[in-house]
């Protein structure tokens, strides 16, 4: 196909292949064995908590903390097993083919391998490609001037925001680690980062929690500078993950009255994490009224029965929903007095 015509994505094929067809091997392994299922993916599928490349660069841990001391996890012992060290990459396409949860689906994985990969245009971004020249243990094929050379076009992208939100904490660590060769004052470079961070705000989408983790050993240099880094990062994504809420709250909204059929089916699904949030907190009970009033009277039935539905159970009683239901019921029990319950109208709004 034509995923890899590009120059640099040439240079990347085997690479991206050979981590393809390593992780399929792996998984066609463990999911015989009975290891692994489609829905009980050992957290495979979520970023590890600690960078190992990372934590033994710093002696210190070794000197404090053997490896033998930590218990190791499924995923751990997975990629002993498998990887060898190398860099564990989880492809969520190969995995739910593979365990039979979908079909195979190639635009998908596509999707996939551009964002893992950092890939538009059929080109990764060059951001990107000179970060991964100083992750370990890319950086020790780097000669001094190279080094340094990266590192400043590194912090260039950097102080643009061009990074993914979860990235900066090991940017700081990057430029500051071999006893900081820019000489650089630290608490002006802590607050450049995170000013550069800032600046990236409109680009970046929430990201799973456990990938801002800190992946560092407290031992290492300048930990408190990193903390502080991923307080602001973790805050931000925080701050992401609202906006999201609300948006699409917002859009769940305008479908309950355009379309209440759908928007009841996408409520009530049990399946999704919909079900379990107050999803009415935002709801203006004057309008849900109006929208009663001007509705034919088997849907204001369907309406009566979606609310049985969602809150028969005290555990679904979300208190931020609570004060539109309590406005509603209110409304609901003025026009139910004023409505002759000798017609279908009166009965529904008696119910």
């Amino acid at each position: 196909n034509n995923f890899f015509t590009e120059a640099d994505l040439l240079a990347k094929q085997k690479e991206i292949l050979l981590a393809l067809l390593k992780f399929t091997i792996a998984i066609s392994i463990e999911y015989k064995e009975g290891l692994i299922t489609y829905k009980n993916r050992r957290e495979l599928d979520i970023t590890p908590k600690y960078d190992w490349g990372v934590m033994l660069s710093n002696s210190s841990l070794n000197q404090n903390k053997s490896l033998a001391d930590f218990e190791p996890t499924f995923k751990e012992s997975f990629t002993d097993t498998f990887y060898n060290k190398e860099k564990f990459i989880f492809f969520k396409t190969i995995y739910d083919y593979l365990t039979g949860g979908s079909t195979f689906q190639y635009s998908q994985l596509e999707v996939e391998l551009k964002n893992i990969y950092h890939i538009e245009d059929n080109k990764i971004l060059p951001q990107y490609e000179v970060y991964n020249t100083l992750t370990y243990n890319n950086c020790f094929e780097l000669s001094d001037e190279e080094y340094l050379k990266n590192t400043k076009l590194m912090l260039y992208y950097a102080f643009q925001g061009l990074y993914e939100l979860k990235f900066y904490q090991n940017i700081f660590h990057f430029v500051t680690r071999f006893n900081n060769p820019l000489l650089l004052d630290v608490d002006i470079f802590e607050d450049q980062v995170i000013r550069g961070m800032l600046k990236g705000k409109v680009n970046y989408s929430y990201v799973n929690e456990i990938d801002l983790t800190i992946g560092f050993s407290t031992n290492i240099e300048y930990f408190d500078k990193i903390l502080n880094i991923n307080k602001s990062a973790v805050e931000l994504n925080n701050e992401i993950l609202r906006n999201k809420k609300n948006n699409e709250l917002k859009e769940l909204e305008k479908l309950c009255y355009t379309d209440f059929k759908i928007f009841s089916k996408k409520v009530l699904d049990k399946s999704e994490s919909i079900y379990y949030e107050p999803i009415l907190s935002i709801f203006n009970a004057d309008k849900f009224l109006k929208y009663i009033l001007s509705s034919t009277p088997f849907l204001r039935w369907k309406i009566m029965c979606f609310f049985y539905e969602r809150y028969y159970s005290p555990e679904l009683q979300f208190k931020p929903d609570l004060i539109f239901l309590d406005s509603l019921i209110s409304l609901l029990k003025t026009k139910s007095n004023e409505l002759s319950r000798e017609n279908v109208t009166g009965h529904i709004f008696s119910e």
